[in-house]
């Protein structure tokens, strides 16, 4: 019986992840490669279910990585733990130490059996990084409870 081979990144810590942020769309300056992220959201509220969301993205800004890792999300149902869609690997490269990487995944096509809770989980060579939650309100129920707090530094 032969032996397999161990992965050439076996071994090695995964990145951190120093930022993840779930958003309507980014947008990549051409110029200066400067990141505008376009309605940063943690919600969605859908009137009847099951439902289909519009496309989300998900901004990443990991940190701290060593060589190539294959980055992918997985989009989790919390009531039964079952994956509801997972991206494609994307192939990512720190070139240095320290060093970071910005990095946008979309989310095409989301459909939920029903509201509640579902994480956003980030993984590097399989491995988990961090997760965000984002949160599914029946919109027959009435409205939801979150707010947004701005704040004002003029004073």
């Amino acid at each position: 019986m032969a032996k397999s081979m161990p992965l050439p990144d076996s071994g090695k810590p995964p990145p951190s992840c120093k930022a993840i942020l779930l958003c309507e769309r980014a947008i990549v300056e051409s110029e200066t490669q400067l990141i505008s992220l376009i309605g940063i959201l943690n919600h969605f509220g859908a009137a009847e279910f099951p439902a289909e969301l519009p496309p989300i993205t998900v901004y990443l800004q990991l940190v701290d990585g060593i060589g190539s890792y294959q980055i992918h999300v997985e989009t989790l149902d919390l009531s039964s733990g079952a994956e509801v869609v997972r991206s494609p690997n994307t192939e990512i490269q720190f070139p240095e130490r320290p060093g970071s990487i910005d990095l946008i995944i979309p989310i095409s096509s989301l459909s939920v059996e029903h509201p509640g809770g579902y994480d956003i989980v980030v993984f590097a060579n399989e491995q988990e990084l961090d997760r965000q939650q984002l949160t599914i309100v029946d919109l027959s129920e009435g409205d939801s409870n979150d707010e947004t707090i701005f704040s004002d530094e003029s004073d």
